[in-house]
């Protein structure tokens, strides 16, 4: 038994494409044309792809699950009152939760609110607007009046913002962000077991095979874990999942073991969070950055770091550079963002061979933010792609993979990427990065079956229309997450 397929335009790779694939215990056994692989499908279901495009599944190497299923949709709010509309659209809506209050991960854009307009929003509750592109936070009178009863330590007073008089602003960074989501309304488990689950959906419909999840542990509580295990084990008609830890502070890492597919694999990974940019001018110290990057080195972890600026990019290199590589040092070191920088720090992270994530849905706005700077080179992919480094993509709190596709290929030169190339980034590029290129990204004998069949073919399609497609058929492991066909 297995599945076949045929009449299909199945892509391989390198602009090969097949007609017809077989599908045995949740494995690619075969591609050729369909008079080729018919006889040994014979017992197999058989689904026609009725000439359309087949690629792999897209590996989404780094979501915020609740950013991506917030009130406030990041990609459709790009600034305070554009934020301020859609919060007060979703209070309206939603009276008794609005009684709670309100978490959302937001992009403030070019103007920062005070705790003054969010009181304006939410007088009554908790509100905390989370940039998770910066490292920052806002948050209103009453989040504020919650933190300081929970005790402020003296370590993260500093990462708060102060007015004159001496009154905090409401702007809270780096470590005091954790304070602030502590003080950001609980959901009840009864809210959020359906709001993961619908998150979990909407990426499956967007293709997503694939994912690991940022915020467990950050705006997600850990309380979640044993909730995130009983969905997979009552639903097997999600993508995979893991999760990434995030350090506790100092040098303390946490165990291996987190939430991976069934929620009994262990992973690799752990994730810091460092951030900057312009607005907000946050980074870490590279002292503690330092002791991050050598405690990871000493378990044989693999971190994440996210490191958008050149100075930020240039102190990541300068400590990983310290450790011998290849000797069970840092497993993959990844930098998330990379997104503006210059030739010598693209060269630096060539010759390490360092993975990097790269947010391709905020390319177009990156080049924009970025293009005039002398000696910049924001969106550098097709050059880190030259130089040697591992990219793959990832959405951080936005799933809109096919966004993020016509973003990469409609670049101006010379970083545009072919379509073929922004494919790999998002598929086998991303599997890289998580440690599974060897059975995840690809349509080829011996992967798992992780495939889409779009409603239009991506690699002649309009260029705008890029954006707009979606898959008929999503299977993981062989096993249908979506169809419409």
């Amino acid at each position: 038994m297995g599945t076949f397929f045929f009449h299909g335009r199945i892509w391989r790779g390198n602009g090969v494409f097949a007609s017809a694939m077989l599908v045995r215990n949740g494995r690619i056994a075969a591609l050729g044309t369909e008079e080729e692989l018919r006889e040994m499908a014979a017992g197999s279901d058989h689904i026609d792809c009725g000439g359309r495009v087949m690629i792999p599944g897209f590996q989404e190497a780094c979501l915020c699950l609740t950013a991506a299923c917030s009130p406030v949709v990041p990609g459709e709010c790009r600034d305070w009152l554009s934020i301020r509309r859609a919060c007060l659209r979703w209070l309206e809506e939603h009276p008794k939760s609005a009684k709670r209050g309100l978490y959302a991960c937001v992009h403030f854009g070019g103007s920062v609110p005070d705790r003054g307009a969010l009181d304006a929003v939410l007088p009554d509750a908790p509100l905390v607007l989370e940039d998770i592109a910066a490292g920052a936070a806002v948050v209103n009178s009453c989040g504020l009046e919650r933190m300081e009863r929970r005790g402020i330590p003296a370590a993260c007073v500093q990462w708060m913002s102060f007015d004159p008089t001496g009154r905090p602003t409401g702007l809270v960074r780096g470590p005091a962000c954790r304070l602030a989501m502590d003080a950001a309304p609980h959901i009840p488990q009864r809210e959020l077991r359906p709001m993961l689950e619908q998150m979990l959906r909407q990426a499956a419909a967007q293709g997503v095979t694939s994912l690991q999840s940022c915020d467990l542990g950050l705006t997600l509580p850990h309380s979640a874990l044993p909730l995130l295990e009983r969905i997979y084990e009552e639903d097997g008609g999600l993508p995979r999942m893991q999760c990434f830890r995030w350090p506790a502070g100092g040098d303390h890492l946490p165990p291996r073991s987190h939430l991976s597919e069934s929620g009994r694999q262990p992973t690799r990974g752990a994730l810091l969070a460092m951030q900057e940019c312009d607005l907000l001018n946050f980074r870490l110290s590279r002292e503690l950055l330092g002791r991050l990057i050598r405690a990871a080195g000493k378990k044989g972890m693999q971190l994440w770091i996210r490191a958008q600026g050149e100075k930020q990019l240039e102190e990541v290199l300068e400590q990983w550079e310290k450790l011998p590589f290849g000797q069970g040092n840092l497993q993959r070191a990844v930098i998330l963002g990379a997104q503006n920088t210059k030739d010598a720090l693209l060269k630096r992270l060539g010759q390490q061979k360092i993975g990097v994530a790269m947010l391709p849905a905020r390319l177009e706005e990156d080049l924009h933010r970025w293009g005039g700077r002398p000696g910049a080179r924001p969106c550098a992919v097709k050059t880190l792609l030259r130089l040697g480094a591992h990219v793959g993509f990832a959405g951080l709190d936005e799933c809109r993979p096919f966004a993020g596709l016509q973003a990469a290929v409609s670049l101006p030169e010379p970083e545009r990427l072919s379509r073929e190339e922004a494919l790999e980034a998002y598929t086998s590029g991303s599997a890289w990065l998580q440690f599974k290129e060897d059975f995840l990204g690809r349509l080829a004998p011996g992967y798992a079956a992780d495939l889409q069949l779009l409603d239009r073919d991506y690699f002649t399609c309009p260029l705008e229309e890029i954006g707009s497609i979606r898959p008929v058929l999503v299977m993981a492991a062989g096993k249908p997450l979506l169809r419409r066909i």
